[in-house]
């Protein structure tokens, strides 16, 4: 965690995606205010953020001569609403949604570097070294600034756990620290008498994988799926994962339906309280909450770590601030004078007390008052603490190949082919991709992925 730099929280980078659908930014008819539009598909936080902007607008703003404009859209359609909306020249000023190459290399998004002042502006994020090729950088420049962290972990029902004797030596509900706990207490918590069930899968969700299987590799073997000391793909941290739920699967643990449920739903079955575990991250705080209120006392944990209790640091999320429109009729100059007038500490803090966002600057987690914060926001801070950013990982082309979470669901879940053939798949696949794009982009280099010298860290 860095104590030297200020950054957005995840609810900055909510605001900087959000946005009207009236196009670029434009000068007020009765006035000198410049509007600078936006696009947002965060939904979870739309009535905080609405409530800031609109006091943002009348008081800083207002000085400033700035005024944001503000909507959210639905968040799965967000990237191919962009798209088109860049294609017929409606796109906002500011989104956050799209594949930074393919926007930089079509000219459709702006480098800090070359706007005036935008050196200045981001040297706090290099000098911090936050900032690298893959990571808010494509071939030198800078397009997405940090805004905060995605802590991940488990969710539990503790009612479910107690009642079932899952408890320690104080009666107090027990999460598993491995995956072997995971399976087997999945399995005690099942009772199809009562429609309870150990452990739900969404799998019509397309965060599934990533979420349940991949990520969770990074506290067993250091990273989730690309080894950057050997510079190659490596997916043998999943097979643990990948047999637990497996097993999971022959005991009948998971909750039935899994091909049926997205995340919402799955989250909807924890909340009435008829499943005992749940992969998630930070923001379903305020799903749990408020948009499913959960009906059962429930707790977070961290990701299951190897049976002898070591574990790495396991995975969080960066949240990256918006892209500049290229397009924009906007002076870029402007939208620079608007990013730092709402880059603050005042900011974060605020949008981490009202649980909205998770900044990983210290300065502001120390100084913020959390005793009237949601029932588990503090202790998804915490996992911040036990928590890193995964290695970064090559450009790929996976053209005309199967992805691992296709590996898995068609061949491995379906018994099609064992855990360790689905592996050598995966490993095949992945780095013939890296191939495939590095022999076509010669401009690039593999090398700016690769780091001899890189060691995960432990818990």
């Amino acid at each position: 965690m860095k104590k030297s730099i200020k950054v957005l929280s995840l609810a900055m980078s909510a605001v900087m995606l959000a946005g009207a659908m009236s196009g670029c930014g434009k000068k007020e008819a009765s006035s000198d205010i410049t509007t600078i539009t936006s696009w947002s598909g965060n939904t979870h936080s739309k009535d905080v953020i609405t409530a800031y902007v609109n006091e943002w607008n009348e008081t800083v703003g207002k000085k400033m001569g700035i005024k944001l404009e503000y909507t959210v859209q639905g968040g799965d359609s967000i990237d191919k609403t962009i798209e088109l909306a860049l294609q017929n020249g409606t796109a906002p000023d500011l989104f956050g949604a799209g594949d930074m190459a393919k926007l930089a290399d079509n000219g459709d998004i702006l480098a800090y570097e070359d706007i005036p002042g935008g050196e200045e502006f981001i040297k706090p994020y290099k000098d911090a070294g936050v900032l690298s090729e893959g990571r808010g950088m494509y071939k030198g420049k800078t397009y997405q600034l940090p805004g905060g962290t995605a802590p991940q972990g488990m969710v539990y029902n503790k009612d479910m756990f107690k009642a079932a004797g899952i408890v320690d030596e104080n009666g107090e509900a027990k999460p598993p620290k491995t995956w072997s706990e995971v399976r087997e207490y999945a399995k005690i918590l099942t009772d199809k008498s009562k429609n309870q069930y150990g452990i739900i899968a969404p799998f019509k969700w397309g965060g599934w994988f990533a979420s349940d299987i991949s990520n969770p590799a990074m506290s067993l073997v250091g990273f989730v799926d690309y080894n950057p000391a050997e510079g190659k793909y490596d997916y043998s941290g999943l097979k643990v994962p990948m047999e637990t739920w497996l097993g999971m699967k022959e005991d009948g643990s998971i909750y039935p339906g899994a091909d049926s449920l997205d995340n919402d739903s799955a989250r909807a079955m924890f909340a009435e309280g008829n499943v005992g575990m749940k992969f998630a991250y930070n923001f379903d705080v305020g799903v749990l909450n408020d948009q499913f209120p959960a009906k059962c006392d429930w707790g977070v944990c961290p990701y299951p770590v190897n049976e002898d209790g070591t574990g790495y640091k396991q995975r969080f999320d960066y949240g990256w601030s918006s892209y500049i429109n290229a397009h924009t009729k906007v002076d870029p100059a402007k939208i620079l004078e608007f990013k730092k007038a709402f880059d603050t500490d005042d900011f974060q803090q605020y949008a981490f007390e009202e649980c909205i966002g998770m900044p990983y600057n210290t300065e502001v987690i120390e100084k913020a008052d959390l005793s009237k914060a949601k029932k588990g926001w503090k202790e998804f801070a915490q996992l911040a603490d036990i928590s890193a950013a995964q290695p970064r990982s090559p450009r790929s082309d996976m053209a005309g190949m199967e992805s691992a979470s296709d590996i898995f669901m068609k061949h491995i879940w379906t018994g099609e082919i064992s855990v360790d053939e689905g592996i050598k798949m995966m490993n095949e696949n992945a780095n013939k991709a890296v191939d495939n794009y590095y022999a076509v982009h010669t401009d690039e280099s593999l090398d700016d992925y690769v780091d001899k010298n890189w060691k995960p860290e432990m818990q």
